[in-house]
Order: C-alpha cells, then structure tokens, then sequence
C-alpha cells in the first residue's frame, strides 16, 4: 500500500518528465464539431465528453434565467465563462450557479479591471510581478519575483489589488491570443522569512481565494524556480488551500533551464535570460 503523499509533496519536473504535462487544447467557440449550437471550451471537454454537455450547459444557462435574469448579461453570461464554472464544480449545476453568483457578485464590487496608475505604481516598482511570454502554448504569463515582495500589513489590500489587476490583464489577453488559461513562472531566488507573506496568499482576500473562486480554470500551469527550505515551508502552509486542480498544476524545476521546455528563451524574464546565457557561456569554458 503506498504512503499517503504530505501536504508538502509538489511534482518535480525534469527533462525526463517533461511527457507527462499535458496542455488543454484551444477552445472552440464558435461552435461544436458535431454542427450542434453549443460551444464547446477546451477545459470543459476535458472533463467531461462533449456529447453531455448540451443538457448540462442549457440547464446552467435556465437556472440563470430564472434567478438572476438581471445578470444573464455580457460579460457574466458568456459561454466561456459559463463552461469554466461548470468545470470548476465537477459539473454540479446548482454548485456552479452559486460559484457564478459570488463571482459576478465580486466583479461588481472589487472591479478586478480598474486600477489608477497612482494606485499600483509603489508595488509595481518594487518589481514583485511582472509578465512576460507567451509560452509554447501561447499563454501569457505572469512572474513572480518573490524576493522583492517585502510583508506589508498596511499595503496589504493595495498590494493584493494591484496583483489581481495583473491577473485581470493577463487573463483577457489570453482569452484574445490562446485558450483562456495562463502561465505562471514564480522565483524562489533569495526569498527569506521577511518575504513569507502567508496572508498575501492565504488571507481573505488572498491569492488563492481569488485565483480559485473568482477566476476558475485560468491557471495553465504554475512553474516554481530557485527552491529552498523556505519554499518547503511555505509549501506546507499554502498547499492545503490548494484545491486538488489547482495543486496539480503546480510544477517545482530542479533546473531554471527547465523554463525552456516551455518557453523560447527569448520569451523569458530579461534577468532568467541573463542568467542561462552566463551559465551556457561558463559550461562552454
């Protein structure tokens, strides 16, 4: 009988298994190959065989209509959107409606798309995140230097919305070039205890709450570079907050070289490409 896997045990991913990350395919939704009227999205097949989901999205799409008829409107009403939800809640209708409801609930209010410049510049310029890519899938991506982000109890809310309008972004730009999904690329690299922030990531609001409930089935994939004991211990606070989904996208590179079975490496962070350019000039030596 196997051992139960620990609350810090995250896939490690090398060359040699590079295999067995598979990336969804580009939605269709313009429309299902089998000339029926309902879209089909990419992350919606995959969970479920396209020939079920007629039934299951039309019963989404009524459930709307007869209890928030005042939000059966664009954006909140879109296919896509839609077939995430669903995704998301394995399916169960009235599950997804009310994950639909608080999303469209928190849209309103927090407004993820508005940001004054004044606002995000002080976090911006610490360079905690940026973007960068496409990946090989054409995800956009987000990169995460962790080491600049400093625990800020009094910023907290600034910080976390100015994280989340680079999440909004990011996301829109992804559903306008690939699938919808986006990548993440967060460096460990001389990360210490004055940057474990476990509120940002598991506060309420947090990271994790945000990314889970407000933008579900976005996350392509998550790359975590330059680990130490402190991302071990961080690991064990944060992974349980993971829903099983998005745990499973989460891949630890043994190797920052690892980045380039997913992204050319002139779509990489200017300081990565630095340093992969130094390394392969110093093993030609």
């Amino acid at each position: 009988m196997a051992p139960e896997k620990s609350p810090m045990d995250v896939e490690h991913v090398g060359p040699e298994q590079s295999e067995g990350i598979t990336s969804p395919p580009r939605p269709n939704l313009r429309g299902s190959t089998d000339g029926s009227s309902h879209p089909l999205s990419a992350s919606f097949t995959s969970a479920l065989p396209s020939v079920a989901h007629p039934d299951v999205f039309a019963e989404m799409q009524a459930k709307i209509v007869e209890l928030a008829s005042e939000d059966n409107v664009s954006p909140y009403n879109e296919e896509d959107m839609l077939n995430r939800v669903l995704v998301a809640r394995n399916l169960h209708v009235a599950e997804a409606f009310h994950m639909w409801q608080n999303i469209v609930a928190w849209r309103k209010q927090y407004q993820p798309e508005f940001l004054s410049e004044e606002e995000a510049a002080p976090y911006l310029k610490l360079g905690v995140i940026s973007t960068c890519g496409p990946d090989v899938n054409g995800r956009p991506c987000i990169y995460a230097l962790n080491r600049n982000h400093i625990i800020d109890a009094e910023h907290h809310d600034r910080n976390l919305r100015t994280i989340v309008n680079v999440l909004e972004k990011t996301t829109v730009e992804s559903s306008k070039i690939a699938d919808g999904f986006i990548a993440v690329i967060i460096d460990q690299e001389g990360v210490g205890r004055k940057n474990m922030d476990t509120h940002l990531f598991i506060g309420k609001p947090g990271l994790v709450q945000v990314l889970q409930e407000y933008y579900p089935e976005r996350l392509g994939s998550c790359y975590i570079i330059h680990t130490s004991w402190i991302f071990r211990l961080m690991w064990a606070i944060i992974s349980p907050f993971l829903d099983d989904k998005t745990r499973k996208k989460v891949h630890v590179l043994p190797h920052t070289e690892d980045l380039l079975q997913y992204f050319s490496l002139d779509r990489l962070p200017a300081d990565l490409q630095a340093k992969m350019n130094a390394a392969a000039a110093k093993a030609k030596k």
